[in-house]
């Protein structure tokens, strides 16, 4: 066996034990000059064949193929390396290829590819690509969502406001106009005392309406609650004296027991919590 029968026997050996796909192309003709055990187990002996034909079944030279690329102008290895990837229509898989020349033993010029299958990897880049695509577009739609949301907020505040004003108007009067009859008018005690609960009640109005955005955002799940003690007999006091002036309770009469006995002014059940808030649940 001559010197370059060894080299040759010893480099092909070498290509055979690497667990990835080898061929090598003489650069001049294209013809194939040796694919490795792995390559062969698949392809079978491929040795003398145009290696566009035996590997790629296409009649003509691969349009990218790096063979200029890796030679200089006499046809010389440059040194230089390509790494691509190249989907194979022949076996509907991707491959990472690294190329490169070289000078093969019995002095030809020579490209080597080396074949990686990425095929799985190329499914999970477009699974996750899939991925990122959907939730980049849930992240817009969601965005749009809370900035149509602030607007609903906005706009709410604003019609809010109005309606205060609206409202705040007229009960103004509502709430001055009693303690003028009450004082310069000389009515009886029992006529006073229906002015100041015309006047409590209109008081008890005007506090509603300005709390009502602290309503909205008790019902969004955005209120801050900030509890102070409230006297909860006084409070049920005034809501029953309230709603018995509503037209279904005409003829009713409420009690509010407080400690098992009718709650009078002096009865005082201390709780944490919003005057109004609680005058809210029971009115």
């Amino acid at each position: 066996m001559t010197g370059d029968m060894l080299e040759s026997a010893l480099l092909e050996t070498h290509f055979d034990v690497i667990p990835f796909g080898i061929y090598v192309v003489d650069v001049a003709t294209l013809d194939v000059v040796f694919v490795n055990r792995h390559f062969r187990d698949r392809l079978g002996d491929l040795a003398g064949r145009k290696c566009h034909e035996a590997i790629y079944e296409s009649p003509q030279p691969c349009l990218f193929c790096k063979i200029r690329q890796l030679v200089d102008r006499d046809g010389l290895p440059n040194g230089k390396t390509y790494i691509f990837e190249h989907f194979n229509d022949k076996d509907d898989r991707w491959y990472q290829l690294k190329e490169k020349s070289m000078s093969w033993p019995d002095g030809r010029v020579v490209k080597y590819s080396i074949a990686v299958d990425i095929t799985e990897l190329k499914e999970v880049q477009n699974r996750l690509a899939e991925a990122h695509a959907e939730l980049a577009l849930k992240n817009r739609e969601l965005a749009r969502q809370n900035e149509l949301l602030q607007e609903n907020v906005r706009l709410r505040e604003h019609v809010d406001r109005i309606s205060r004003h609206d409202l705040k108007t007229p009960l103004n009067a509502l709430v001055g106009i009693p303690p003028l009859l009450a004082s310069g008018y000389g009515l009886n005690p029992e006529g006073v005392k229906l002015l100041h609960l015309i006047e409590d009640a209109g008081i008890t109005m005007l506090n509603m309406i300005n709390r009502t955005f602290d309503l909205y955002r008790l019902e969004t799940g955005t209120y801050t609650l900030e509890p102070v003690p409230v006297n909860l007999a006084a409070v049920v006091r005034k809501a029953a004296r309230d709603v018995t002036a509503d037209a279904f309770f005409a003829g009713r009469t409420v009690r509010v027991l407080c400690r098992g006995h009718p709650a009078g002014e002096g009865d005082c059940l201390t709780v944490s919590g919003e005057e109004l808030l609680c005058y809210s649940m029971f009115s």
